[in-house]
């Protein structure tokens, strides 16, 4: 069996990136099995900050690539956990 690769990525600013962050996930829409989007906020306000789980079905060198693009933008970290 292949790995299980899961992209976690961190938000800080939602509203000021999540388009950015849409572009780069649709245009590597194919690769995405699975995807969690989390806003964490409490009960009287919308947080800005968010967390996305997504687990890919691609290559290892095409995930770094996936993470590395969302790295660029700013406020926004991604990482990945291979199992």
């Amino acid at each position: 069996m292949d790995n299980i690769i899961v992209l976690g990525i961190s938000v800080s600013h939602r509203r000021d990136v999540s388009a950015q962050i849409q572009d780069i996930l649709t245009a590597n829409g194919c690769k995405i099995h699975a995807r969690l989007g989390l806003p964490l906020q409490d009960f009287n306000s919308c947080s800005e900050f968010g967390l996305i789980i997504i687990q890919l079905i691609t290559t290892l060198e095409d995930a770094n690539n996936v993470r590395e693009q969302i790295n660029q933008i700013e406020d926004v970290k991604a990482d990945l956990m291979v199992l």
